[in-house]
């Protein structure tokens, strides 16, 4: 089935820099490993990227929903600042 949405990896990781709230270090890297298994692995890499990472083919991440996207462990205030910066970004497909 195809994906509703694509973007850059490279724009993906920089939006994490709208990320501003205060986290404990386990909890910040949790959100870096979040982030980084969809922009540092290419898709079918391992086991634990069959369904997330970008595109060998054209280095592309495709989604459904931004929400896919989104580390659940992020304060209310930065999933919002995150997906606002993501928006910007995003190719609908």
């Amino acid at each position: 089935m195809a994906k509703r949405y694509r973007i850059s990896p490279v724009d993906y990781e920089n939006a994490g820099s709208v990320i501003k709230d205060k986290y404990h270090y386990q909890e910040i890297g949790e959100i870096s490993n979040f982030m980084g298994d969809w922009f540092c692995y290419p898709l079918g890499f391992d086991e634990d990227h069959e369904k997330i990472g970008f595109s060998p083919i054209d280095a592309y991440i495709y989604f459904d929903s931004i929400d896919e996207l989104v580390p659940p462990m992020l304060t209310p205030a930065d999933k919002q600042r995150l997906i606002t910066e993501i928006k910007k970004h995003l190719i609908k497909l």
